[in-house]
């Protein structure tokens, strides 16, 4: 008597969880890396369209606005097509506010020529929070809400944005609230020594300006009409192109699907992607039997739920942190691609649990359940003795 093995998977035993969960793994792989492909065409084919460009004009368009309000408030100006950052701004107005300052107490060669290069003294103009509250504030007084209304003029500007130390570190005899001769030379000494002291009074006056202008810049973006109904527009026109590109991955989505859990299985036979072909893993009923048409279906439409991470993967990859806004995006009224993935993630978690539970004396995932089929290893079979004749 000899061992033999039986044609197919009907006598090949059942795969053990380690090679089950890494045929699903590759299956992933593979929608991954299809899907980024499809995407990359057909992202591309999308990107030369006429409504895809209309689109993408509106968003500059509704941008190149909102850019104009802000430096109409003179919280900031462009440098290379982008806003100076909060940061910068500070410090520009530190140095031109040390500069005015120490020009009117010292000779000018007794004046930093490398720490004040290219600097010019601070004046009420130049100074764009100030200007915000005082001018810009007052000449558009009634596009503001009711209540930002209460908030300009030059005493705000004082008592509520440099605050509590406005004395210390001002000159208030004047209109405008120049640096004192104190604070000033604290902070030129920290900038041509780096002492201590004057580092202390830099880091103060740097917190200050800096918190006011993220305030003054809030106060603009909620309560300034224009920018608010401006603000409107742009996000309308952004969701609209975003939608058009995640429509897109979703459809190389469904395509990767269609590949790997109804093209392959065709092809190879015995429900098989090409994951299964690699590792010899086979489909069938929990009899043996060669799966049908109806297993096949069961396991593609599962798979369209437990891969949903996948869009939200390429989202990051293929976008960055760009890709962050995509998950703002709901397609078709009920898509979501965070959301997607959260289930996704969920599915895949329950589906590997149901595998610990032993069935009729058999471990499957829910997908194995649901698709009333098992996955066998062809390379291990079971043996029968037969008689010689």
């Amino acid at each position: 008597m000899s061992p033999q093995q039986v044609p197919g998977y009907a006598k090949a035993v059942l795969a053990k969880r380690p090679r089950k969960f890494a045929a699903v793994f590759i299956d992933f792989l593979f929608v991954l890396i299809l899907t980024a492909l499809c995407f990359a065409i057909g992202d591309g084919i999308l990107t030369s369209t006429a409504p895809y460009k209309e689109s993408q004009n509106a968003v500059l368009d509704s941008q190149e606005r909102l850019y104009q309000i802000v430096e109409e408030s003179h919280l900031s100006e462009r440098e290379e097509g982008k806003l100076l950052s909060v940061d910068t701004l500070t410090e520009e107005y530190l140095k031109a506010s040390v500069l005015y300052t120490l020009q009117k107490q010292k000779d000018p060669e007794d004046i930093s020529t490398s720490v004040y290069k290219d600097v010019d003294p601070i004046t009420p103009k130049t100074d764009g929070l100030y200007s915000y509250y005082v001018d810009f504030k007052t000449r558009n007084k009634e596009s503001f809400s009711s209540e930002s209304q209460e908030k300009m003029g030059r005493e705000y500007y004082v008592t509520s944005v440099l605050g509590k130390d406005a004395q210390t570190y001002f000159d208030l005899s004047e209109g405008y609230p120049f640096l004192n001769v104190k604070t000033a030379e604290a902070i030129n000494d920290y900038y041509v020594s780096a002492t201590s002291a004057g580092e202390k009074v830099y880091s103060a006056l740097f917190s200050i300006y800096a918190d006011g202008n993220r305030m003054a810049q809030e106060d603009l973006t909620d309560n300034y009409a224009p920018y608010v109904m401006e603000m409107e527009t742009f996000d309308k026109a952004r969701k609209e192109v975003l939608s058009l590109r995640l429509i897109v991955l979703l459809t190389c989505y469904l395509l990767g699907i269609l590949v790997v859990f109804l093209l392959f299985p065709l092809l190879f036979g015995s429900g098989r992607t090409l994951s299964d072909k690699i590792l010899d893993i086979g489909l069938t009923d929990i009899e043996g039997k060669d799966v049908g048409a109806l297993a096949i279906i069961v396991r593609l439409l599962l798979s369209l739920i437990s891969y949903l991470v996948v869009p939200f993967l390429l989202t990051i990859l293929l976008f960055g942190g760009a890709g962050i806004a995509f998950m703002d995006i709901n397609v078709f009224s009920f898509y979501n691609v965070f959301a997607g993935a959260i289930v996704s993630l969920l599915y895949l978690l329950v589906s590997g649990l149901f595998d610990l539970w032993k069935r009729q004396g058999i471990h499957q995932t829910l997908t194995e359940l649901l698709a009333m089929a098992v996955m066998r290893d062809g390379k291990e079979f079971m043996v029968s003795e037969e008689k010689d004749g």
